[in-house]
């Protein structure tokens, strides 16, 4: 029966297996599967075994699915293929391969044999035995790792460390293949042919190509928004901007309450596919994420309360200051107030997008995250800044054209392009330096 390596390759890492049918992963304890980590949507997945394939569908989770590093919604599975769920990796190991049928023996003769098939009743002696270590032939080179993964022959649920060079059979290191002085050196046997057994490398370690580093991934970002259907989606948050600034268009006799439910449903619409850009760059993705999918206003109001709720707990020294103060007390803390939320809100940002959680908001987390990687974080810092400040003068530019509409248009997509690059730029940091950060550390 199909299963799933959850923690691949390290100490913690345990099997479940796969029934017939439907298999639902994510976060709540009513899945079939739970995963209990913060990355993992509470319904994320869902795998179909029927027919002996197993279909993998994503059920419109925040952080995404992906299959050897690449997003995907619906997919099939093959063996030995990394599903990622959020920050959680399972190694796919489909059903183990039949073991070998014996060997046909060829049965013996019931005749008598002729005299002259007797062997001589005399035959000279044989040669004395040559020691082992004359016998033996220089070490081969271990052959280039296949791309494959191979199962352990013993325990079909775990991916083989080691392989017999003669008869290939694959080891895992439960199997506890102990060293075997031979010759003078120390070599593993396989116990099916006693062939010498090699080390298997990583197959998903050998197909990765080395990652840029944070500065090239950075300046990087200004091509982002402009790759494969990247325009494509650029013309489309257009019109989200568009939505959410109806009186560009003129609109301002619009109802009240229409244009505020129209407002809460393009911000927590673009705030959706904001958070999606990060975590999608944050897992090593290299292409705009698609639009999220929705279903309910739940799809929504969640991000929209995320996003209203992470500007309000950065801004709030601010606010207070802006308030209750006056005087000389008010403009200083006023202004002190606002940088620190600036400097405060990127960091804050990506915990709560990563997290899918406002208690990632949570100083003890923000702030110890920003010391660890304080050199970036400047950077970052600095950089949307000036990002920032590059919109806002497009944005006067366009508004000083005495053309109707399209002002507006052209500064929908300014702040869609802008958006995109900030968004890659915190996701990048993430990636870069996660292992500083360490966050999901198991």
């Amino acid at each position: 029966m199909p299963s799933l390596l959850v923690n691949h390759g390290t100490s913690e890492a345990w099997e479940v297996e796969l029934h017939p049918g439907e298999n639902s992963l994510g976060r709540d304890d009513a899945n079939d599967i739970p995963l209990h980590h913060e990355s993992v949507a509470h319904q994320h997945c869902r795998i179909a075994l029927t027919d002996g394939t197993a279909r993998l569908r994503d059920l419109g989770s925040g952080k995404g699915t992906s299959i050897d590093l690449q997003p995907v919604k619906e997919t099939v599975l093959r063996d030995g293929q990394i599903v990622r769920l959020g920050a959680v990796e399972l190694l796919f190991c489909a059903e183990a391969p039949a073991a070998a049928s014996p060997r046909a023996v060829t049965p013996e003769p019931s005749t008598i044999p002729l005299p002259r098939e007797l062997p001589p009743l005399f035959s000279p002696p044989l040669p004395p035995p040559v020691p082992v270590a004359a016998r033996l032939e220089p070490p081969l080179a271990p052959p280039v790792p296949v791309s494959r993964s191979r199962i352990c022959r013993n325990h079909p649920q775990i991916i083989a460390r080691l392989e017999c060079r003669d008869c290939h059979s694959g080891y895992c290191e439960a199997c506890l293949l102990p060293p075997t002085p031979v010759a003078g050196t120390s070599m593993r046997l396989c116990p099916l042919c006693g062939g010498e057994c090699f080390r298997l490398q990583t197959p998903v370690k050998a197909r990765q190509p080395r990652e840029p580093g944070f500065f090239a991934a950075m300046v990087g970002s200004f091509r982002y928004p402009l790759q494969g259907d990247g325009v494509i989606l650029l013309v489309a948050g257009t019109l989200f901007y568009c939505l959410i600034n109806l009186r560009g268009f003129g609109v301002g006799g619009l109802a009240a309450g229409a244009s505020l439910i129209l407002g809460i449903f393009g911000t927590g619409y673009l705030l959706a596919y904001l958070n999606s850009i990060v975590t999608a760059t944050a897992a090593g993705e290299s292409h705009l994420p698609d639009w999220p999918d929705f279903s309910d206003w739940s799809d929504v109001v969640g991000p929209f309360l995320m996003g209203m709720g992470t500007l309000f707990a950065c801004f709030l020294p601010a606010i207070l200051f802006g308030v209750f103060a006056e005087g000389t007390v008010r403009v200083y803390g006023l202004v002190t107030g606002l940088l620190l939320g600036a400097g405060y809100l990127p960091m804050a940002f990506l915990a709560v997008a990563m997290f899918d959680n406002l208690g990632a908001l949570d100083p003890r987390l923000v702030l110890p995250s920003i010391f660890r990687v304080y050199r970036e974080y400047a950077v970052v810092c600095a950089f949307l800044g000036l990002v920032l400040a590059a919109r806002y003068a497009l944005n006067n530019v366009f508004a000083a054209w005495g053309i109707p509409i399209l002002p507006t248009l052209l500064q929908g997509f300014a702040a869609m392009y802008f958006l995109t690059v900030q968004m890659r730029v915190l996701g990048v940091l993430y990636h870069t330096r996660r292992e500083a950060l360490g966050w999901f550390a198991h």
